[in-house]
């Protein structure tokens, strides 16, 4: 048996989900874990939808109350942090190529606290193919899907190649600041690997 953050056997106690805890405080956690998940996705989307950023007392927040919810929780503060510094250091790394804001890099790794190590990689599958919707109907709605759609194979040339090969698009004029708040991306992809798990 796993505990509150991972898969469990229905039929080995009083507690289905943590030994020793009854099921309503077990309940709580999880409603407790699943409010704040909401809240710091909810306001990070807010957030970089009206300013593109993301204020780092919220992801330095929510990542500080995820690890404290995972030690109530089931005491898998070690899942946690691994799921922090990994997705700290993927975050960052994206900033660092130009792909990502630094905001939207620290949101993945406050997420990856919350979700642990052993989620994070199916947390970033469904944070892609979010953002990969969210840049089609941008670029859709821009009357810029082709312009998009030809430039997509450059930057996935610049991505696996680290910079070396490829580019990234040019944004050049008013119009074209950074426009994808991929903040509700990555948001709608922690919140389906979240829901996923307890559904």
């Amino acid at each position: 048996m796993e505990g509150l953050c991972g898969p469990e056997d229905p039929s080995s106690g009083p507690s289905t989900l943590t030994p020793g805890v009854d099921d309503g405080a077990v309940t709580a956690l999880v409603l407790g874990g699943t409010a704040a998940m909401l809240l710091l996705n909810g306001l990070a989307a807010w957030w970089d939808i009206r300013s593109r950023t993301i204020p780092n007392l919220l992801v330095v927040g929510g990542a500080g109350v995820a690890l404290a919810w995972r030690l109530l929780a089931d005491g898998s503060l070690l899942d946690g942090s691994i799921g922090l510094g990994a997705g700290l250091a993927l975050g960052l790394g994206l900033f660092a190529l130009g792909v990502l804001g630094a905001g939207d890099g620290k949101l993945i790794a406050a997420n990856g606290a919350f979700l642990g190590w052993s989620q994070l990689g199916p947390a970033l599958l469904a944070m892609g193919v979010a953002g990969g919707v969210l840049a089609l109907v941008t670029a859709t709605y821009r009357g810029r899907l082709g312009k998009a759609l030809s430039g997509a194979g450059y930057a996935i040339l610049y991505l696996v190649t680290l910079g070396r090969l490829g580019a990234l698009p040019a944004q050049t004029g008013p119009d074209e600041r950074p426009g994808l708040p991929y903040g509700v991306a990555i948001a709608a992809g922690a919140l389906a690997t979240w829901f996923w798990r307890y559904l």
